[in-house]
């Protein structure tokens, strides 16, 4: 059930910038035993578009938080589960509970005696499946709850799809917006075609059947498999969570024709090059500033789209050029880095040393390099902007990547000194894996120097 961001209600939840928060009053009595805030907020990493996700993420860190307040004062229970459940249920037509089932605590909460959960949990599961014979379906929520053993125990809430994304979202370590919009994505494809099945039940069929789906609808073999290595991803570390030692049904998934509907890439060749330069060589445009800070450094656009000034080293202290001017790749508000190589030091040569000294006067007493992208998704926006302005030629930001890699194998470069420059991941022995103190710019710079446009 998705909703839009400003209609997503839940109890204790609020909705900030598009996302949904845990919000909740704590207990008078622990908040005066241990000196705690009034408030205990915490972020779920679920889109508030995302209504299903959204609940089971609420849900669960309700039922964590209500079991740390139990143990931090013994006697003292906050309201329970199954009571907000029961409301949900009721708002949906249910009358069947008896009100001398409740029994009331200190503190005016209630909760069901033991001897009245058994027939409570017997006569909601049984409304339940004829809501779902009525009406062919549940509601995300209400399925969540058909599918508790207890109803009374929020430990029982099982592990879904929705919750799985939920879990792996909240504990990766920093998740860009692309790869929470990518891991949504494909959760979402799969319950609408089979459910948002409990990921223990997940059978190697419906994979297949996913890749069925996803072929008729004309996708790529590589989203595809792409995808499936998503979805691989959030099943296997739910099965860690749950102490289960059980292969993901979406690893080792055949892709019928995988990789034959790939379009060749292809090359910036001297043509295109001299095409290209003639029009940006003298250009003083951002998209085309960018493309020639690329051109010789192998940057990735979203490393350079969201640098800052302070970033690009021209000159030192004193004003006086440096001997070796660079600029440095370090993480920032608006740039995760995507690997731990991905933090680097590259010197300026040729063209990208021209442009970054135009960026710099351009920014002035700016704080980004290139103002417009120094924001949320400013990358995303950059790598748009600078396609659209290569289009002439036929070449997108990201070849520069490839066509600096293959100038500097073309020179003999050893491959550890191009990793180094591009930021990629090593896939060499150890001594290539980050041990000492790596590259220095002196040695670096006469590398670049090999293989610079100007």
């Amino acid at each position: 059930m998705a909703k839009a961001a400003k209609d997503f209600k839940w109890q204790y939840s609020i909705v900030q910038d598009g996302m949904v928060y845990y919000r909740r009053v704590i207990p008078l009595a622990i908040r005066e035993a241990h000196n705690l805030p009034r408030f205990v907020k915490k972020a779920t990493g679920v889109s508030a578009a995302n209504g299903a996700e959204a609940v089971a993420a609420i849900t669960k860190l309700n039922g964590l938080q209500e079991r740390e307040w139990s143990q931090l004062e013994k006697g003292v229970t906050g309201s329970t589960t199954l009571l907000k459940l029961l409301a949900l249920l009721k708002a949906n037509g249910f009358a069947g509970l008896k009100e001398g089932g409740f029994e009331t605590l200190t503190g005016g909460e209630q909760v069901y005696i033991d001897g009245e959960r058994d027939t409570v949990q017997t006569e909601v599961m049984e409304y339940l499946q004829k809501l779902l014979a009525t009406n062919g379906s549940l509601p995300p929520e209400l399925s969540l709850l058909s599918k508790m053993t207890d109803i009374s125990n929020v430990a029982t809430i099982p592990t879904t799809l929705s919750v799985a994304l939920s879990d792996y979202l909240s504990r990766h370590k920093k998740p860009s917006t692309g790869h929470t919009y990518d891991s949504t994505s494909c959760i979402s494809k799969f319950i609408k075609l089979h459910g948002d099945m409990v990921v223990t039940d997940i059978p190697r069929s419906m994979a297949h059947d996913y890749v069925s789906d996803r072929l008729n609808s004309k996708v790529k073999t590589t989203t595809i498999r792409r995808e499936l290595n998503q979805l691989g991803a959030i099943v296997a570390k739910a099965f860690l969570e749950l102490g289960v030692e059980k292969k993901s049904p979406f690893s080792s998934i055949d892709i019928p024709g995988e990789g034959l509907d790939a379009k060749p890439k292809k090359p910036i060749t001297t043509v295109k090059l001299e095409k290209l330069l003639a029009t940006i060589r003298t250009s003083k445009t951002s998209s085309h500033l960018i493309a020639k800070i690329l051109l010789n450094t192998g940057m990735r656009i979203a490393e350079l789209a969201v640098a800052k000034v302070e970033d690009v080293h021209l000159v030192d202290a004193s004003g006086t050029p440096l001997e070796i001017p660079f600029i440095t790749v370090v993480p920032n508000a608006f740039r995760r880095l995507k690997t731990n190589e991905s933090e680097r030091a590259i010197p300026l040569v040729g063209i990208s040393l021209e442009a970054a000294h135009e960026a710099v006067r351009q920014a002035g007493k700016a704080e980004y390099l290139f103002p417009q992208y120094g924001k949320k998704d400013g990358g995303t926006n950059a790598s748009a902007a600078v396609n659209a302005s290569l289009d002439f030629v036929d070449i997108n930001s990201h070849e520069f990547r490839h066509f600096i890699s293959t100038r500097m194998r073309e020179k003999m470069i050893p491959l550890d000194v191009r990793e180094t420059i591009t930021g990629h991941s090593s896939k060499g022995s150890s001594e290539l894996k980050g041990y000492g103190e790596g590259y220095k710019l002196e040695q670096l710079h006469p590398e670049l120097l090999k293989v610079a446009i100007h």
